[in-house]
């Protein structure tokens, strides 16, 4: 991607208004077409570097495991198309570094993720003090 300005009105639109959806949120529809917009949108190899890629604001908001999963063989896939002439050690370390970042990014996702949810759950046992 290009930019990420609209994504929020693109994914308002994708996964739900008050007129329905046009996919379900992690449906095959969904995750497809996640996977092809956001391959270019994610840290990869930083022999190719993208344009933009996502803030950690966004990937909390429009990634999560099974996409991160999938990601990783489209971007692996995609780099090796570039770099299909090089050795093999070269493809090798950057096979290395897409996967050791996506599976990075993937941790840190679900580490946010569960300290948001221990946060909300002290704050729920907080107001029932109160």
């Amino acid at each position: 991607m290009h930019s990420h300005h609209n994504l929020t009105e693109i994914f308002y639109y994708l996964w739900g208004t008050e007129h329905g959806h046009l996919c379900r949120r992690g449906g095959f529809h969904d995750l497809v077409f996640r996977i092809v917009m956001y391959h270019q949108s994610l840290e990869g190899c930083s022999k190719w570097p993208h344009l933009f890629v996502f803030s950690t604001e966004e990937r909390d908001v429009f990634c999560d495991p099974p996409l991160f999963k999938l990601i990783k063989l489209l971007m692996i896939a995609d780099s090796g198309s570039y770099n299909f002439f090089q050795n093999k050690e070269f493809q090798d370390d950057a096979r290395a570094e897409f996967i050791a970042n996506n599976d990075r990014m993937c941790q840190e996702w679900v580490d946010r993720r569960a300290k948001r949810k221990q946060r909300i759950q002290q704050q729920q046992v907080e107001r029932q003090v109160e």
